[in-house]
């Protein structure tokens, strides 16, 4: 028996099938592979292999950032990846657009389209998604790191005492240093980082920064912020955190026992935040240092037209206070002003909290003398 030709519309399919294979291919190892990392999960609803893979993405993350990458690894795929769907969309698009080309393989390509722009979306979510998580994640650990890791001051270098603040009803906990061998040149206030993400009084840089000012002849005072350490009460969201910087401030000056002495507010990063609008209105505090100040998540404008001494410190690989951001802001802060970019820093300063203390001398000495 003689075999029964094949209709022309078989041999259409045929061939258009062969000519799509590895198209068909392709597309399926993508789908497959963001399937078995969790990425089509519903977000509110996390899997196991939803959890693996965010883990696995920020420690793909923190390996890249020590071998001196500025972006994960990961993300990056995931943008080249991006970038091979737009031109698949835009091949299929022309494709399409031709005159040659029958209703039965329009729709054909019409359905790939639909699921190339669906495995877009969700590389673009996922994207966006990563990238702010890692930073917060970053944030988190770091701060964590350091509280854990730095030391407090021996008594060989200086002498703190352990003193309790009345913020309101709330009692802060904090480490008061007043100067007895050298003449006061005034005193100092010293705000750390965010209390959310593992910041208090024993942070790496309120540490050396406590130690450079107090080398220049200023009584310090240190405290956690409501909620952190021994300190009472829980976080207030940043007003809480302002009502403690005034209380602060005003237990330093009794302590002081005269309101002739000046005073200077230091704020890192968060501390910078809620310390800064609270020493802008109080008139005993004559000058003030930011370090590290969050621009790219948090307003600053109240520094503008503020006439007090004024010391902005940053890395020029901080992640929250961009440098192009930081030196528009700063041309817009009246005099008198200085700012310092320390080279290879990030908003963290591990490994770079020396050169915190040359920047801080040379402003403590400039407005006093003045």
């Amino acid at each position: 028996m003689g075999s029964t030709p094949a209709s022309p519309a078989i041999l259409y399919f045929g061939k258009s099938m062969k000519k799509w294979t590895g198209f068909f291919l392709s597309l399926l190892l993508i789908i497959l592979l963001f399937w078995n990392s969790g990425l089509f999960q519903d977000s509110n609803k996390p899997t196991d292999a939803t959890e693996k893979g965010r883990i696995f993405l920020i420690q793909y993350k923190e390996g890249g950032e020590k071998k001196g990458g500025t972006d994960s690894h990961l993300i990056q795929l995931l943008k080249e990846l991006k970038g091979t769907v737009d031109g698949w969309l835009k091949s299929l698009n022309e494709r399409i657009e031709r005159e040659d080309v029958t209703r039965l393989e329009v729709r054909f390509l019409e359905i790939l389209r639909s699921i190339l722009e669906w495995v877009k979306e969700k590389i673009d979510s996922h994207i966006e998604s990563s990238e702010q998580e890692m930073a917060e994640q970053k944030e988190r650990r770091w701060l964590q790191e350091t509280r854990q890791s730095v030391p407090p001051f021996s008594e060989s270098r200086m002498k703190e005492e352990k003193v309790f603040i009345l913020s309101d009803t709330v009692q802060l906990e904090g480490l008061l240093s007043i100067q007895e061998t050298l003449s006061v040149k005034g005193g100092a206030v010293l705000c750390h980082p965010h209390p959310q993400y593992g910041g208090d009084m024993h942070n790496n840089v309120i540490t050396a920064a406590v130690q450079t000012v107090s080398q220049s002849g200023f009584s310090t005072l240190r405290f956690n912020f409501r909620g952190v350490g021994r300190s009472g009460g829980s976080y207030g969201d940043g007003i809480g955190e302002k009502e403690d910087v005034k209380a602060a401030i005003e237990y330093l000056s009794s302590r002081l026992k005269g309101s002739a002495i000046p005073l200077i507010l230091l704020g890192y990063s968060f501390g910078a935040w809620v310390g800064l609008p609270v020493a802008v209105q109080d008139d005993r505090v004559i000058g003030m240092v930011a370090i590290a100040p969050p621009l790219e998540m948090s307003d600053f404008e109240f520094l503008k037209g503020c006439k007090k001494g004024k010391l902005i410190i940053a890395g020029n690989r901080d992640f929250f206070c961009p440098v192009p951001i930081l030196e528009m802001w700063y041309q817009d802060l009246q005099e008198p002003k200085s700012m310092t970019i320390i080279p290879g820093a990030d908003h963290f300063f591990f490994s770079h909290t020396h050169l915190l203390a040359q920047p801080l001398k040379e402003f403590l000495d400039s407005f006093i003398q003045s």
